[in-house]
């Protein structure tokens, strides 16, 4: 990634923007043993999906050494339209407590980390 990386746009080494909020979050994993989390994120809509990310729409973000504090979904999970439950509110990032925040239409999870990794990657088969 290029040193201009913020959370929530970045630009890769080949100078293809990835934008969260032209994507959809489609889930975390939590590991505790070496506490890790990684949120993974994806170009799905062909309207907002850049040319260029077609070969890999996932963004994966992995963060290290995580302290989980709040994971909350809404009771209504279930009834909003699949189309809009990933959709990203925000990211956001605290340096002084090395805090994160995400923020989707029905899941908002804040946590700490020491370090943080990105790639991007093809989508998984079902």
């Amino acid at each position: 990634m290029r040193r201009d990386f913020t959370l929530y746009e970045f630009q890769t080494e080949a100078g293809m923007w990835v934008r969260l909020h032209d994507m959809r979050f489609i889930g975390f994993d939590y590991q505790v043993q070496i506490p890790t989390l990684t949120l993974r994120f994806v170009y799905d809509d062909p309207q907002w999906t850049p040319p260029e990310a077609r070969a890999t729409p996932v963004a994966v973000l992995s963060f290290r050494e995580v302290l989980v504090h709040a994971w909350e979904d809404d009771d209504d999970l279930l009834g909003t339209p699949i189309e809009v439950r990933g959709q990203v509110g925000a990211l956001d990032y605290l340096s002084s407590s090395n805090e994160f925040s995400l923020n989707t239409v029905n899941t908002r999870l804040r946590f700490s980390a020491r370090s943080l990794e990105v790639h991007l990657e093809p989508v998984e088969d079902a």
